[in-house]
């Protein structure tokens, strides 16, 4: 069985074309780099937000860490360092807004977003 590629590398983010989202009553607003829950509003580093939107993109599926370099840094080679501040900054900024959402790691893959209101139970039960 070979491998699927959700993300093709040429599928770069551009912050200011994603449209705004609801994410578990979190607003992502990408274009702002900004999220906002219950009146708090907290802004993201482009990375962190293009992180966010690709992890919310895969709708509870992991992301491999490929897919994420190639989602939201395109050509432009960086270490794992740079991959995983930009998942702390997603974690903070999940966590600083009380969002019941996290990101899960999924060891030797890469990462998945989950929590209540995703909409997951439904895809979860799916696969069963």
């Amino acid at each position: 069985m070979g491998k699927i590629e959700p993300f093709p590398a040429i599928d770069r983010i551009d912050l200011a074309e994603e449209p705004e989202f609801d994410l578990g009553g979190l607003t992502v607003i990408p274009a702002q780099r900004a999220v906002v829950m219950n009146g708090e509003r907290r802004e993201l580093q482009p990375r962190v937000m293009q992180v966010l939107v690709t992890l919310s993109d895969a709708n509870g599926d992991v992301v491999t860490r490929d897919q994420l370099f190639a989602r939201c840094w395109g050509s432009i080679h960086v270490g794992d360092d740079s991959l995983n501040r930009a998942v702390a900054g997603v974690r903070r900024a999940l966590a600083g807004v009380g969002a019941s959402l996290a990101v899960d790691t999924v060891p030797r893959t890469g990462y998945r977003l989950s929590g209540e209101g995703l909409g997951l139970a439904a895809t979860e039960a799916d696969h069963e």
